[in-house]
C-alpha cells in the first residue's frame, strides 16, 4: 500500500478502508491453499512410514530408520510442486479426485503470485499466454433464470428457485493485480474442502488394504508369543 505524506488522517483512513477487502481476501485464499498443502503433506508422510514398515515385516522402526523415512518425504516435498502433490499420496486416483486434482494448477499459480511478487501477475504467473486462469467451483444459486448474488433477493411471483453446481473462471491479465472478492473466498474455501475431502477417501481406499497388513503383522506377533 502506498503512502503520501501530507495527507490528513481521514485520507490515510479512507485509504485503508479501500484497500483492507483485497488484503483479506488475499491472506485469506493463501492460507487456505497452505493448510491444504500441510493437510496433504500428512497425508505422504503416513503412507510412507506405512510402507516403510511393511517394507521391513515389522511394526515398528528405530530413531534411525525413522528419521531416514522422514528424510525422504521430505526430500520429495522438495522437489514436488503443490500441483502434483497429489499424485504422490494416491497412485490411482478416482475420476472423482483427477478432475479435483485441476484446480490444484490455479492455486498454485495463485499462491506464487501472491508470495513472491506482491499478487501483481507477471509472465511466469501465465504460462504460454498472456492471462493467468483459475477455475472457481461453488453452488449457484438462480431464480427466474437470474443469479442471485446478494440478499434478500425478490423472485417473481411464479418462478422457483434452484441450485446449480457450476465452474467458473477468474481471468487476470499480465500487470493486473490479484485481488478476491468475498464471494471468490467462499467458492475458494468450497473448492479446496471438496478436494481435500477426495483425497482423504482416495487415499484410505488406497491404504486399507497395507493398514490390513500391518493388522496380521500385529496379530501374527502376539500369537508367536
Amino acid at each position: 500500500m502506498s503512502y503520501q505524506f501530507g495527507r490528513s488522517a481521514r485520507e490515510d483512513d479512507e485509504a485503508v478502508l479501500r484497500e483492507v477487502e483485497a488484503l483479506l481476501g488475499r491472506f485469506a485464499v493463501t492460507a487456505m491453499i497452505s493448510r491444504f498443502e500441510g493437510f496433504a503433506q500428512n497425508l505422504l508422510l503416513q503412507r510412507r512410514f506405512v510402507e516403510a514398515l511393511l517394507r521391513q515385516d515389522k511394526l515398528s522402526m528405530s530413531h534411525t530408520e525413522f528419521l531416514q523415512t522422514f528424510k525422504r518425504v521430505q526430500n520429495e516435498l522438495r522437489s514436488t510442486s503443490l500441483a502434483r502433490l497429489p499424485e504422490l499420496i494416491v497412485q490411482k486416483p478416482s475420476s472423482e479426485l483427477a478432475a479435483k486434482t485441476v484446480w490444484l494448477k490455479g492455486f498454485y499459480a495463485i499462491r506464487k503470485c501472491l508470495i513472491h511478487r506482491q499478487g501483481i501477475v507477471q509472465m511466469e504467473d501465465v504460462g504460454d499466454g498472456y492471462e493467468l486462469r483459475v477455475a472457481w467451483p461453488g453452488p449457484r444459486i438462480y431464480g427466474a433464470g437470474v443469479e442471485i448474488e446478494r440478499v434478500p433477493h425478490e423472485v417473481p411471483v411464479g418462478h422457483g428457485v434452484e441450485s446449480r453446481f457450476e465452474t467458473r473462471e477468474t481471468v487476470w491479465k499480465v500487470g493486473e493485480v490479484i485481488r478476491f472478492t468475498s464471494r471468490e473466498c467462499q467458492f475458494a474455501a468450497f473448492a479446496i474442502s471438496q478436494l481435500a475431502t477426495q483425497l482423504l477417501v482416495d487415499f484410505e481406499v488406497e491404504m486399507t488394504p497395507r493398514t490390513h497388513q500391518l493388522d496380521e503383522l500385529s496379530r501374527a506377533g502376539s500369537q508367536s508369543e
